[in-house]
C-alpha cells in the first residue's frame, strides 16, 4: 500500500512533492516518512520510486539527499542493497560518500551517558562531551553499520578508493585509527594499498602503534612475507618514534570516560614496542614506562597508571 501510495503522488503531483512528503514527520512521533522504511524491501522499493525518472533513468541526486539529511536518516543505510548504494556511490564518488557519512554519523544526538568512576572507585554517570560523543557514535553506530552492511558492496577499486580517503590528511577529523577496525573488509587489496594503511602517518607517527597488537598482526597477514619484512624492518623497527611521544611528562588528567581508553591506548603503545621495537628503544622500554610523569595533580609513571586501571577494568567484567 505504500508503494502504491509513493507511485500515485509520484505521478500525479510529481518528484518535488513525493520527496516533501518522504521528509514530512508523522504526527505521532518525530520520525520522517522516509524513516518509516525500516526493511530491506520496503527501503529498496521506496528508493527505486525515488530514483526512477520519468524516462526510466536512473538519478540518485533526491535518494542521496535523503540519506544524509541528518545522522538518522543515514542509518536507513542498513537496508539499502547493493544496486542503490552503488548508484549513491557513484553519484558523488566514494570520497564524498565516506566523508559525508563519517560526519553525518558524528553527529548523531544519541543521549549516550558513560560510566565512568569516582576518585573513590564508586561507578558515576559522566554527561559525554561532543568529541565523546562523536567517537561513540562512530564506534556504536558508524563502524558497524560500515563494516557489516556498507563495504561488502564495494568493488576491489572502491575499496581502494576508500583508503585513499581516509589516509587523507583532508579529512577534518582522525577517524583512521577507528576505521581500520574495517580491516577484515580491506583485505583484498594489494600490497601497496594493504602498506598505505600499516604505514600512515599522523602528528604522533604511525597509526597501527595505538591499534591493538591483535589488529595489527591480523593486517599484517594480508600482506605477502616480503612485505611483511619491508613494513617490520625496515619501516617500523627503523622508524617508530620514541616511546615518548605518546606519554608526555606533563598532561592533565583524563576525565572519568577516558581514564580505561588512556590505559588501553598506551598498553597498545607498550605491546608494539616490545614486539616491533628497535634495539635502542627495547634498552629504554624500563626508563620509559616507570619514569614518574606529571599526570594531572599526581606524579606517576605509565606503568602504575596501567597497571592500576586495566586491573580495576577486569573487575568490572
Amino acid at each position: 500500500m505504500f508503494q502504491l501510495i509513493l507511485k500515485a503522488v509520484k505521478k500525479v503531483l510529481g518528484q518535488q512533492e513525493l520527496i516533501r512528503i518522504l521528509r514530512l514527520q508523522k504526527f505521532y512521533d518525530s520520525n520522517s516518512f522516509f524513516l518509516e522504511c525500516k526493511t530491506k524491501e520496503l527501503f529498496n522499493a521506496m528508493a527505486k520510486i525515488v530514483v526512477t525518472r520519468d524516462d526510466n533513468a536512473m538519478d540518485y541526486t533526491d535518494l542521496y539527499d535523503l540519506v544524509f539529511h541528518d545522522a538518522k536518516s543515514t542509518q536507513t543505510l542498513e537496508y539499502i542493497d547493493a544496486e542503490n548504494l552503488q548508484g549513491l556511490l557513484l553519484l558523488r564518488g566514494v570520497d564524498e560518500f565516506t566523508k559525508r557519512f563519517l560526519d553525518t554519523i558524528s553527529s548523531l544526538d544519541s543521549g549516550i551517558r558513560i560510566l565512568g568512576f569516582n576518585n573513590d572507585g564508586t561507578r558515576s554517570q559522566t554527561p559525554v562531551t561532543r568529541q565523546r560523543l562523536d567517537s561513540s557514535n562512530l564506534y556504536s553506530v558508524g563502524f558497524p553499520l560500515l563494516t557489516n552492511h556498507l563495504l561488502r558492496h564495494f568493488t576491489k577499486v572502491q575499496l581502494e578508493q576508500l583508503v585513499e580517503t581516509i589516509t587523507s590528511l583532508k579529512l577534518k577529523t582522525k577517524f583512521l585509527e577507528v576505521v581500520l577496525r574495517t580491516y577484515d573488509c580491506l583485505k583484498c587489496l594489494s600490497d601497496s594499498f594493504m602498506k598505505k594503511l600499516l604505514l600512515h602517518e599522523e602528528e604522533s607517527g604511525f597509526i597501527m602503534i595505538q591499534l591493538s597488537l591483535e589488529a595489527v598482526e591480523r593486517m599484517l597477514t594480508y600482506l605477502s612475507k616480503e612485505s611483511q619484512e619491508e613494513v617490520k624492518q625496515q619501516q617500523w623497527k627503523d622508524n617508530a618514534p620514541s616511546m615518548d611521544t605518546f606519554s608526555p611528562s606533563t598532561m592533565e588528567q583524563p576525565n572519568n570516560g577516558d581514564i580505561m581508553s588512556t590505559a588501553r591506548r598506551w598498553t597498545n603503545v607498550l605491546r608494539f614496542y616490545l614486539k616491533y621495537g628497535s634495539e635502542v628503544q627495547l634498552k629504554e622500554f624500563v626508563k620509559t614506562v616507570t619514569f614518574l610523569r606529571n599526570i594531572g595533580v599526581e606524579r606517576r609513571s605509565v606503568w602504575s597508571y596501567i597497571l592500576e586501571h586495566c586491573h580495576k577494568e577486569e573487575k568490572i567484567k
